[in-house]
């Protein structure tokens, strides 16, 4: 049996620490370890890190200064066993055949990663109400394929990724985008990538989380790692995956004005933004995508405002 690696990491989240690391050790697949990154809590979560440590030996603990998700994230990389790994957040939880069904998709169609669906709510005793269901088939994608796809989320948590595409990649010492920043090499790493439309993991929308509580939303950090993704593929001479690149980036700058747009208290330059979308549009309508992608983007340049109403109320994924 192959070993799993679960990487939590933990900062000041006592009130649901006990539910996620309880959904980890009460998982149908039993070969894993659970290595819990106390980032310098100062309510009583190392306590709880440490208590659950001398019951199960599966559990691991590393108690270290406040540096960020993403640092805790590379210390667990660095003392992980397993031959593969996946991350879950301290306030949220998963199905108790999440890592059997991931890592049956993963050797079955020999993928370097798995992703599930994933729900997002406020409901604290939520349960997966289709575990009894027959399996999926998975849609199985190689890499480029997968950047073609908007179903393929550039999320850290509701994956399973093979150890060794770790090997000389890690997280910044960020607390908010840092999977912008790493997500995209993982993938462009893996030789293929298994698609499951099942949710198996739960995003708790709890009231404390950073991104709830800041009204800014951080757009230096995602401009950042969008343009060091473009360079990434310029470097290796993948234009259509630069050119995606671009188009994704105009997406998120798209959401984030949205989401400027709607709140009063926002901190963000709304005119900085519409800035570089115009700018980066420009090269992004280049890129091979969909007539509903090429439609959204470009009424957006026309009228970003009306289309920041239309996305709170349709969305766009």
């Amino acid at each position: 049996m192959k070993k799993v690696s679960v990487i939590v990491p933990v900062y000041n989240t006592e009130k649901y620490l006990h539910r996620c690391i309880e959904s980890i050790l009460d998982q149908t697949y039993k070969m894993l370890e659970l290595i819990l990154i106390d980032d310098g809590s100062t309510d009583s979560s190392g306590i709880i890190c440490d208590e659950v440590a001398q019951k199960d030996t599966r559990v691991k603990v590393l108690h270290k200064k406040n540096e960020g998700a993403g640092e805790a994230r590379n210390c667990g990389i660095n003392i992980a066993q397993g031959e593969y790994i996946c991350f879950v957040d301290s306030d949220d939880y998963i199905s108790s055949r999440y890592i059997e069904i991931m890592l049956h998709a993963a050797e079955k169609y020999d993928c370097g990663i798995v992703q599930c669906d994933f729900l997002f709510g406020n409901e604290e005793n939520y349960s997966f109400i289709e575990e009894e269901k027959e399996d999926e088939e998975p849609v199985v994608l190689d890499n480029r394929g997968a950047f073609e796809t908007r179903k393929t989320k550039i999320i850290i948590c509701a994956k399973l990724y093979k150890a060794e595409l770790f090997n000389n990649i890690r997280y910044p010492k960020l607390s908010i985008h840092d999977d912008e920043f790493i997500t995209y090499k993982l993938i462009y790493n893996s030789k293929n990538i298994a698609l499951l439309s099942r949710a198996l993991y739960y995003y708790y929308n709890s009231n404390g989380s950073i991104m709830r509580t800041k009204k800014e939303y951080y757009p230096e950090n995602f401009i950042e790692a969008y343009d060091e993704r473009i360079e990434y593929f310029r470097d290796k001479n993948e234009k259509q995956l630069e050119l995606i690149s671009y188009k994704e980036k105009c997406v998120r700058l798209a959401q984030i004005y949205g989401k400027c747009i709607g709140d009063k208290n926002n901190k963000n330059d709304k005119k900085h933004l519409l800035k570089l979308y115009h700018e980066d549009y420009k090269i992004a309508k280049r890129a091979r995508m969909s007539r509903k992608e090429a439609l959204f983007l470009k009424a957006f340049l026309i009228c970003p405002r009306l289309m920041s109403v239309v996305m709170r109320y349709i969305g766009f994924a």
